[in-house]
């Protein structure tokens, strides 16, 4: 098996260097290889939009971070940094906050930083319209319908956004003759993307943003998350309610899915929840108010019929047999035969 080597400059020699050269940009060049560690093809495209004097990358993340954003890779970042990083303990860098946790501001920023860059054109097709990195990698002019206004892919059409739009016609008008038909390709060689490409350019803008737990697939999921909730919100709108079994049908998800799915837009307060079905906010009369509301209607007429309430509540007449059985075991109400009363004692 081969050995791996590697060859590093001579330290003496690199330090006259970098005194000799402290003010061109030859000197630049050189520390920028040197002590940062970036490529060749990093510097030649280096701008200040990428420069953060505040963030101490080296000494703060992790050897994979590193080598995500420099392009080198991890044992040759070890070789020639282990010293640095020794000199500083675990307990002094920051712990990095919740992974998965997209922060919209900071998401934003990046987007606006990168918006002509590869990455950037990349996370704008993910984050409004959905596109995997597969899709983007293959995507190709022809596919692209900037006077429909729409991108047509193997199993669906995309709208396009109007950010996109207009991003998609920068990109187009900066084509060179011969360029190949991908839309997305690097700028030096003029080469469609690949995959693991793609991937480092975009987490190393995500990680220049100070997003270094979120990854590209997790902009499409939050993406199609936001999509297949406004179509459950839709559903809801147009049925009157939605329960766990519909959402199943929609979304091709499982019961436990699904649950999921319903109690985020509860915390949300996007729904209401009323026994096995769930409402917009606003059509229904909210759980907690249920009581009030029925006492103060039986303190009005005296007793209620099951519709009654059901008409009070804005709900199905058989959702309330479990709220009536509930306020009747509570003592808050006595029932006979088909009426309902206030409980004396509570009157």
């Amino acid at each position: 098996m081969r050995k791996h080597t590697i060859n590093r400059p001579d330290r003496e020699t690199m330090n006259r260097l970098l005194a000799e050269h402290q003010m061109n940009p030859t000197g630049t060049v050189l520390r920028l290889s040197w002590l940062a560690g970036l490529s060749r093809e990093e510097i030649a495209g280096l701008t200040w939009g990428q420069v953060s004097f505040q963030d101490a990358q080296m000494e703060s993340q992790d050897w994979a971070t590193v080598a995500r954003i420099s392009g080198v890779e991890v044992p040759a970042l070890q070789a020639r940094f282990g010293p640095l990083v020794a000199a500083h303990p675990p307990e002094a860098r920051p712990k990095r906050e919740t992974a998965g946790q997209v922060d919209e501001f900071k998401l934003w920023k990046v987007l606006q930083a990168e918006r002509s860059t590869p990455a950037g054109l990349a996370l704008w097709l993910t984050w409004q319209m959905g596109l995997s990195a597969r899709e983007i990698v293959d995507l190709t002019w022809d596919q692209v319908s900037l006077e429909d206004g729409t991108v047509r892919l193997a199993d669906r059409t995309v709208p396009i956004t109007n950010t996109v739009g207009r991003i998609l016609e920068e990109t187009r008008a900066a084509r060179l003759p011969g360029d190949d038909a991908h839309v997305l390709l690097t700028p030096q060689t003029r080469s469609p993307l690949d995959l693991p490409r793609l991937s480092r350019l975009t987490r190393s803008a995500l990680i220049r943003g100070g997003l270094e737990d979120v990854q590209l697939r997790q902009l499409r999921k939050n993406e199609r998350r936001e999509g297949e909730d406004a179509m459950l919100l839709r559903q809801v709108m147009e049925s009157g309610c939605i329960s766990r079994g519909t959402v199943c049908q929609l979304l091709g998800v499982s019961k436990t899915a699904a649950h999921a799915r319903l109690n985020r837009l509860l915390e949300q307060k996007k729904l209401v929840r009323i026994g096995a079905k769930y409402y917009l906010p606003g059509t229904v009369v909210p759980p907690e108010e249920h009581s009030t509301v029925i006492r103060e209607y039986l303190t009005r007429e005296g007793f209620a019929y099951r519709k009654d309430i059901a008409q009070l509540l804005h709900i199905d007449s058989r959702q309330c047999t479990p709220i009536l059985q509930r306020l009747v075991a509570e003592g808050e109400l006595e029932q006979h035969q088909q009426k309902y009363y206030l409980h004396a004692s509570s009157e």
